[in-house]
């Protein structure tokens, strides 16, 4: 169960990590400031609410959020999970990079077309900046390695400090 736990932790931090960090890079590479540098969130909130989404408003905001908060997670677990704990520094981030190019190609070629098709469209139109921002996606799951050494060194130390009729068999 520990394990289980330092997975989930690990990719629910990195992959929320990632998220945001590309968020920001989206945010930066399309006209940071004006109402064009929100139409990426309109168009992921595309997906639940079609196209009303693209007028914006608060809720759609909400709703594309949500969406890419759980998606990163998802993905971050993912990786935690197959990275494991070995890979450390540049390996990692090697590592982290990697996937995010594969998690972009199955994303983007997969399942875009299909659930999102305004996305879609605006990703296959920027293709250079939705590159990037995938590869910074895998920076921050990069840490995710890291993450679960230390939940599972922080596991190991709590299990020690319990009484033993405490401990799980």
């Amino acid at each position: 169960m520990q394990g289980v736990r330092a997975i989930v932790r690990a990719g629910v931090l990195a992959g929320t990590l990632g998220g945001a960090l590309m968020a920001v890079v989206v945010f930066r590479l399309t006209l940071a400031g004006t109402p064009e540098s929100w139409q990426p969130l309109r168009a992921m909130a595309a997906a639940l609410l079609g196209e009303d989404a693209l007028a914006g408003g608060a809720f759609a905001m909400l709703v594309a959020l949500a969406i890419h908060v759980v998606t990163s997670s998802a993905w971050g677990i993912a990786f935690a999970w197959l990275a494991g704990t070995r890979p450390r520094g540049v390996a990692s981030v090697g590592l982290g990079v990697a996937a995010s190019l594969v998690i972009m190609v199955i994303m983007t070629f997969g399942v875009l077309p299909t659930v999102d098709p305004i996305l879609y469209e605006q990703a296959m139109l920027g293709l250079p900046s939705w590159i990037v921002a995938h590869v910074t996606y895998g920076f921050g799951l990069a840490i995710a390695p890291a993450i679960r050494r230390s939940t599972a060194r922080s596991d190991e130390a709590t299990t020690r400090a319990l009484p033993a009729a405490v401990q799980a068999p």
